[in-house]
């Protein structure tokens, strides 16, 4: 048989992974197959976990386990902060926006007003995010890389509000739960280009601090989300919980996959000396 993989030393059991070796590509394999490893797409190369020994690998995986919890709950308390953030708000009314003094934070609940020029025709957005991720295929399944930001298009937005028009004075503002297209992958593949953005008409969230020096009112926002102040304070807390389950079940998963084989030599090891 013709491949690429990895061989065992004659006479040593299976699980003995720190005596296996690499075999050249293209090297003919002879004998028990079950002492080889093969892989059409080559060597697998990574830390081999069977030459470490059981107590490092029960460290691992304690920090695995640890990292990912904390990672769940650091996750939970940015949610509810946020969302704790927007609750001690209340929208504000256009009429009162106007006396308001400038550098006051303020939560403006409104539509995207049609003023607003449209950036992308096809998707009707008036400001978005286009990002971006690799795809790629192994071993006969596709395999996608993380979204990365490749364009961002956010203008000054104009909002409706009881009948007047609100400014959204700067261009760094940061989009949230809109709208999204993916797009860009050929027939049979995953899309690799992401439009996120808003269009006009659409309730939207805006967060921000009050500009003066203008006759209508005016707001520096910090970030722009689709919906309601309802809907999005729901929408952090929901997401928070929701995320902290999920590192619970990875480190659950996880830490019994990584610790399952340490902990056994160590039991027979002892039951051994007993």
């Amino acid at each position: 048989k013709q491949c690429t993989g990895w061989q065992r030393d004659t006479g040593q059991s299976e699980s003995a992974l720190r005596n296996w070796h690499p075999v050249p590509s293209g090297a003919i394999l002879i004998g028990d197959q079950k002492g080889v490893r093969c892989s059409v797409s080559g060597p697998r190369f990574g830390i081999n976990f069977g030459a470490i020994s059981a107590p490092v690998r029960i460290v691992i995986g304690v920090l695995f386990i640890a990292g990912t919890l904390l990672c769940g709950v650091v996750a939970l308390i940015t949610s509810q902060g946020a969302a704790n953030r927007v609750e001690r708000l209340q929208p504000i009314a256009a009429r009162d926006l106007m006396s308001t003094p400038p550098g006051i934070e303020v939560l403006i609940e409104a539509h995207v007003a049609d003023d607003n020029r449209v950036l992308l025709d096809s998707y009707g957005f008036v400001a978005y995010v286009r990002e971006e991720r690799s795809v790629w295929e192994d071993d006969g399944s596709w395999e996608t890389g993380s979204w990365s930001e490749v364009e961002r298009r956010t203008p000054p937005l104009l909002v409706a509000l009881s009948g007047s028009t609100i400014e959204v004075e700067n261009d760094d503002y940061e989009l949230q739960n809109v709208s999204s297209v993916e797009t860009g992958g050929v027939a049979g593949e995953p899309d690799d280009t992401r439009l996120k953005g808003v269009r006009a008409g659409e309730p939207v969230l805006v967060l921000g601090t009050v500009l003066g020096g203008k006759e209508v009112g005016r707001v520096h926002a910090e970030f722009v989300a689709a919906g309601t102040r309802e809907s999005y304070i729901a929408g952090q807390r929901s997401a928070g919980w929701i995320f902290l389950a999920l590192s619970v079940v990875v480190a659950v998963l996880g830490g019994a996959i990584v610790l399952y084989r340490p902990l056994r030599e160590l039991w027979s090891a002892r039951q051994d000396r007993d």
